[in-house]
């Protein structure tokens, strides 16, 4: 996906944050982590000496806790990490990794 395409797709989230075609109770989110749980798996995965959570392949966390959020990964390649954390309101994260073995984390308050 070049960078136009992924622009584009940017935009067109935006667009599903700010006119929401379903209600919240819609959504069962009971399993769902907390920002702290999400943060304490990133912390977990950069810390350690060789991948923890990715070792069998490629792995991603979305956390938001505010509203009108944004938020996107896009991974390729193997044992890639990316997190993004989310806890205010009108925040934008994005990760692009291309390659083997990136870890990132994202986290905004």
């Amino acid at each position: 996906m070049n960078f136009k395409m992924k622009l584009a797709a940017l935009v067109a989230l935006s667009a599903l944050v700010s006119a929401p075609a379903f209600a919240a109770t819609d959504i069962d989110v009971t399993g769902n982590a907390i920002a702290a749980d999400v943060n304490g798996l990133a912390q977990t995965e950069l810390a350690g000496p060789g991948a923890v959570l990715s070792a069998d392949g490629n792995v991603a966390f979305i956390n938001q806790e505010g509203a009108a959020n944004l938020a996107y990964i896009d991974q390729a390649g193997a044992t890639n990490f990316a997190s993004i954390v989310q806890v205010g309101d009108a925040a934008i994260g994005v990760v692009y990794q291309v390659g083997d073995a990136n870890r990132a984390a994202i986290y905004q308050h």
